[in-house]
């Protein structure tokens, strides 16, 4: 599978345009002292957020399952360490 055609790859690709938008709303927001342009870049950077916990949540699924849930055990057992 070609690396454009990722889950990952179009999340990132999502993640730098609505980034990208937020950034220009933003800043034409406080240049014309525009408070819908101001409120609609801070509800797009909630949506930054979820692309980076969607981003997050991919690459912890394609990682073993059984690693990482010995890591999370050792890392909340003190008796492991």
């Amino acid at each position: 599978m070609a690396w454009y055609k990722t889950k990952t790859c179009r999340l990132l690709s999502m993640l730098s345009l609505t980034f990208t938008f937020f950034l220009v709303e933003l800043i034409f927001g406080y240049v014309t002292n525009s408070l819908a342009l101001i409120g609609d870049s801070y509800h797009m950077l909630s949506d930054v957020v979820a692309l980076v916990v969607g981003i997050t949540s991919v690459r912890v699924s394609n990682k073993n399952v059984v690693i990482l849930y010995f890591q999370f055990f050792r890392a909340i057992s003190p008796t492991f360490q």
